[in-house]
Formats: C-alpha cells, sequence, structure tokens
C-alpha cells in the first residue's frame, strides 16, 4: 500500500502542494495555513472529499496580499 501512495503522489504535478508540503512552502504551521485558507487568503483546489492541493502560484499571490509595507515604502 505504500508503494501505491508514493505511485500517487509521483502524479502530482510539480508547482502543486499536498497541505504538509504547502505548508512548509510558505512557513506557516498546516493549522494556520488552513485558517487563512478558510479566510480566503489561500486558494485551494479540492478533489473529492479527501484530496487537497495549493498551487504554487496561489500560495505566492497570498503571501503578497499578506505582505505589509515597510515604513517608507508605497
Amino acid at each position: 500500500m505504500a508503494t501505491k501512495l508514493k505511485e500517487m503522489n509521483a502524479d502530482v504535478q510539480p508547482g502543486f502542494y499536498r497541505p504538509d508540503a504547502a505548508a512548509k512552502y510558505v512557513s506557516l504551521s498546516r493549522r494556520h495555513l488552513f485558517t487563512l485558507t478558510q479566510r480566503g487568503v489561500f486558494a485551494v483546489i479540492r478533489i473529492g472529499h479527501k484530496v487537497t492541493l495549493y498551487s504554487r502560484a496561489d500560495l505566492d499571490a497570498g503571501l503578497s496580499r499578506l505582505r505589509t509595507a515597510a515604513i517608507g515604502e508605497r
């Protein structure tokens, strides 16, 4: 069964992350990633009830929305 899961994960295209990998990519806890997803900061792709994917482009866009301007920057 473990090899079947590895084969399934191998099918995920580069640039798409499962929740654990997405949280690591944006340097957040998985729980905080889900909270921000529920608030609409990060877009998510849901395939059925069990598969959740985040695209790298959507994660980068969400991070840019969270960015605050430094003093003197605008």
